[in-house]
């Protein structure tokens, strides 16, 4: 089964499907994503170069929680 993540909150919409997250530099902003699937998902980062850091909450969602030090667009994936 292909999993499906998708963010529950703190995300903005694109206009090809992306999410984005609008952060000031300096400022640390947050988003939360929940996997849905046969029970096996696991969440890792492949590329951070938002420094992001991920952490548990309720229900098997996860936190994540993005402070910028640039103002060079970067991409979580």
């Amino acid at each position: 089964m292909i999993p499906n993540i998708t963010s529950t909150s703190g995300l903005n919409n694109g206009n090809n499907g992306e999410l984005y997250l609008h952060v000031l530099n300096g400022e640390s902003r947050s988003f939360a994503a929940l996997g849905q699937d046969d029970g096996t998902i696991s969440y890792e980062f492949v590329d951070n170069t938002a420094n992001a850091v991920m952490a548990d909450t309720a229900y098997g969602a996860k936190t994540v929680t993005v402070t910028l030090n640039s103002t060079t667009p970067v991409r979580l994936r």
